[in-house]
C-alpha cells in the first residue's frame, strides 16, 4: 500500500515480483488498487491488474 501512494510503478512491479500480495488490505480494509483507483493512479490500477489485483 506504501508503494502505492508514491505512485512508483517500477517499485510497485519489483514488490510484487518478490512476492507482495496484490490483493492484501491495510487496516481500513483497503487494497492497493482500491487506493490506486480512487486517486487516479491509472497506471498503477492498470499494473495491479496485471499481476492478478482483482479488489
Amino acid at each position: 500500500m506504501n508503494l502505492c501512494k508514491s505512485g512508483n510503478t517500477a517499485k510497485i512491479e519489483a514488490a510484487i515480483k518478490n512476492g507482495a500480495e496484490v490483493n492484501a488490505k491495510n487496516n481500513k480494509g483497503l487494497t492497493a488498487l482500491s487506493y490506486a483507483t480512487k486517486r487516479g493512479y491509472t497506471y498503477t490500477a492498470q499494473l495491479l491488474r496485471k499481476y492478478g489485483a482483482t479488489k
